[in-house]
């Protein structure tokens, strides 16, 4: 079974769960890596201050507990309620 980018997501315990087929950070990779390569991948910007300030500050938490996880996405989710909320009232 083939997922996204041709990826296997068949193991020997069937599907892939949440951590995927190699563990949290993937094949071979360690933690840091992993928190690197999404603050990396989020020099791109937005061109929205705010957004781009949630997406890293939701990146940054990528790599802690899901439930440490938490207080960074419904601050993203906020700030994006809000922004979209301002583009529909102009």
């Amino acid at each position: 079974m083939s997922g996204p980018a041709g990826r296997s997501m068949s193991g020997p315990a069937g599907p892939a769960g949440p951590t995927g087929p190699a563990g949290p950070t993937g094949p071979g990779g360690s933690l840091e890596a992993a928190v690197e390569q999404a603050d990396q991948s989020l020099e791109v910007s937005t061109g929205h201050p705010a957004i781009d300030a949630s997406l890293r500050a939701v990146a940054q938490v990528a790599g802690h507990p899901p439930a440490d996880q938490i207080p960074a996405y419904q601050a993203a989710h906020r700030t994006l309620r809000e922004i979209l909320a301002s583009i529909d009232e102009s």
